[in-house]
């Protein structure tokens, strides 16, 4: 993350990328974007090298991510390659209206006009996990590559305040314990509850959360750590269950300070 000025150059961001359209949308390594604003200019490299950008882009790297059109889900970051190409050009034209943090990890929001919204989910310890790139060629972005970089993420976070985005609270399971986590043939957990209710984690990206610190998420691609990390929540009795309207993600709240956030970033 840029340490310096991170809030002062988020507040030009908020004032002047409002004026711009997203004029070009491309996906490139994976499931990164990016979405670009503004006029092309030439910019030389230290190393002398050449090349054209725009004057605002919006990096979405490291992250899960997903768009949705007035809280409709269109392409995520678990979609295939050649569906995201496609469907990111629905923002080409959209003017940027703003941009809130949904966590402590700065999870980020992007609302455009016509009610398209994109969303971000950190569950991988790395570094860009989205950048914005200035005209005068600074940017800001998040680094969690690092247990110290969360960390500083976390203290940065403490200048914004957060939007609330889970709207409506589940107490059906309250008060109920996980009695096993099962994995299938594709390797994705279903938790089973001690009153028969289940909840697949399979098209979602999730991530584990212990007293406000970050644990694991299913971007790491350690099967092992996974299964032991998860089997931690075997026996916490459940708090309560949180989702967003309509886009399928779910928040476990459990005792102990254990939080489990799974985001869907699939086709449904």
């Amino acid at each position: 993350m840029v340490e310096n000025n991170f809030l002062n150059n988020y507040n030009i961001m908020k004032t002047e990328l409002v004026k711009h359209k997203v004029n070009r949308a491309y996906n490139s390594i994976g499931s990164n974007i990016f979405l670009e604003f503004g006029d092309s200019k030439e910019v030389v490299f230290k190393n002398g090298r050449k090349t054209t950008l725009k004057e605002w882009s919006i990096w979405i790297a490291n992250a899960s991510w997903k768009i949705t059109k007035n809280k409709v889900y269109i392409v995520g970051s678990g979609d295939p390659r050649d569906s995201i190409q496609l469907y990111i050009q629905n923002l080409i034209g959209k003017q940027f209206e703003r941009m809130e943090f949904t966590s402590q990890f700065l999870d980020a929001q992007f609302d455009f006009t016509d009610g398209y919204q994109l969303t971000t989910f950190f569950n991988q310890m790395n570094e860009n996990q989205w950048t914005i790139f200035f005209p005068d060629q600074t940017d800001i972005g998040v680094d969690c590559s690092t247990q110290e970089s969360i960390k500083n993420t976390q203290i940065e976070s403490n200048q914004f305040k957060l939007a609330k985005t889970y709207t409506t609270q589940d107490q059906i399971q309250a008060g109920q314990s996980i009695k096993k986590i099962t994995w299938d043939t594709t390797e994705q957990p279903t938790i089973h509850f001690e009153n028969n209710s289940i909840f697949s984690l399979k098209k979602t990206a999730w991530r584990l959360e212990k007293n406000l610190n970050y644990i694991f998420g299913c971007l790491e691609q350690d099967l092992e750590k996974e299964k032991k990390t998860l089997n931690q929540l075997i026996g916490m009795k459940l708090n309560r269950i949180n989702h967003r309207s309509n886009l399928l993600d779910m928040r476990f709240e459990f005792e102990k300070g254990y939080i489990l956030e799974a985001f869907a970033c699939c086709a449904p």
